[in-house]
């Protein structure tokens, strides 16, 4: 799949976020939300994804941002720091919940930012971690 083709896919999926207002629920004492004019481009090697126009964007390697879209596409709702925070690093693979501490599918040690901790509900993430993947 080309970059563009990742970057039109994340971009459908943050423009479907956008228009749904339960998803994209105002912060009422902010007069905010978390999705406004969103969109994913690429350049060069990389996508760049923008969860809101005027508060700047992050860089996402092709892995990446292919991991992004399928989770998205596995119906999943959030941005890429969410999804990735539970695949691999060595070989993008997606680790559920589970007690193991190696991941699935090439058997490598888990990092500690990819095991979830113990309660935390699947999605569920940190307030304000926000790797960039670069």
């Amino acid at each position: 799949m080309k970059l563009a083709e990742i970057a039109q896919g994340i971009t459908a999926h943050l423009k479907r976020f956008e228009a749904d207002p339960i998803i994209n629920k105002m912060n009422e004492k902010y007069k905010t939300s978390p999705f406004y004019w969103p969109s994913a481009c690429d350049s060069g090697p990389r996508i760049f994804v923008s969860y809101v126009s005027y508060q700047g964007h992050s860089s996402l390697k092709k892995a990446e941002a292919l991991s992004y879209l399928e989770w998205l596409d596995a119906g999943n709702v959030g941005r890429h720091y969410e999804a990735l925070r539970w695949m691999c690093e060595e070989c993008w693979a997606w680790n559920d919940a589970s007690d193991e501490h190696v991941c699935h599918q090439c058997e490598r040690p888990k990092h500690d930012h990819n095991t979830r901790p113990q309660g935390a509900a699947e999605g569920a993430g940190a307030e304000g971690d926000e790797r960039s993947g670069g």
